[in-house]
C-alpha cells in the first residue's frame, strides 16, 4: 500500500474506535507511517548522491536504488524492514513489555505505535509480490511472495490501485460525515 493509505486507514480506525470510546494515541497513527520512512530518507540523501555527484542518469538512479540497493545494500535492507517485519515488530513489542514498569506512562505509547507498525505490514505482506518486508529479518532473507503488487501491474495492480484509492475515499467520506454529523 502507498504510504498515504496507512495513514487515513490508521487514522480510521482511530477515530472509529474513539467515537466508540475506546481511545487510541496518536503513536498509532505515526505507526503507519513510521516503517516508511527509513526508506524514504535513503532514497533521499541518495539521490542527491547519484545525480550531482555521480553524474548518473534519473532514470539509473531509480532503477539501482530499487533493483540493487533496496534489495543488496545492508543499510537499504535495515532501513526498510526493521519497521516492517513482524518478527522484529513483535521483539519489540516483547521489548517494550518487559520494560513497562520503566517506561511508566510512555508504555502505551510505544505499544501502539508498534502495533500501528504491525498493522501497516500486515496490510503491506499481501500487498507486495518480491518486495515485501523480510517475515523474520534480521535472521532469515524470507519473504513472502504475494500473488498480487500494490504498484506493479503484472501483478494486478491495475485492479488493486483502483480499490486502494476507493478504500481511502470511503474512509474519508466516512471521517467527514462522522464530523459534522456531530
Amino acid at each position: 500500500m502507498n504510504t498515504p493509505s496507512h495513514i487515513i486507514f490508521h487514522i480510521g480506525i482511530r477515530k472509529y474506535l474513539e467515537w466508540k470510546n475506546i481511545f487510541i494515541p496518536k503513536s498509532f497513527v505515526f505507526g503507519a507511517l513510521a516503517p516508511d520512512i527509513w526508506l524514504y530518507l535513503c532514497v533521499l540523501l541518495y539521490i542527491p548522491i547519484s545525480k550531482f555527484i555521480l553524474w548518473n542518469s534519473t532514470e539509473y538512479t531509480f532503477r539501482h536504488m530499487f533493483d540493487e540497493l533496496y534489495f543488496e545494500h545492508p543499510i537499504w535492507i535495515f532501513a526498510y524492514n526493521i519497521l516492517h517485519a513482524p518478527l522484529t515488530l513483535v521483539l519489540f513489542l516483547w521489548a517494550v513489555y518487559l520494560l513497562q514498569n520503566y517506561l511508566g506512562k510512555h508504555y502505551k505509547i510505544l505499544q501502539w505505535f508498534i502495533l500501528g507498525c504491525m498493522l501497516h505490514s500486515a496490510l503491506d505482506i499481501p500487498l507486495h509480490h518480491n518486495d515485501g518486508p523480510r517475515i523474520f529479518y534480521p535472521f532469515s532473507d524470507y519473504r513472502f511472495m504475494s500473488p498480487v503488487s500494490y504498484w506493479d501491474t503484472n501483478y494486478y495492480a491495475n485492479y488493486i490501485i483502483p480499490l486502494e484509492l476507493w478504500w481511502c475515499l470511503l474512509i474519508i467520506i466516512y471521517l467527514l460525515y462522522k464530523k459534522y454529523k456531530t
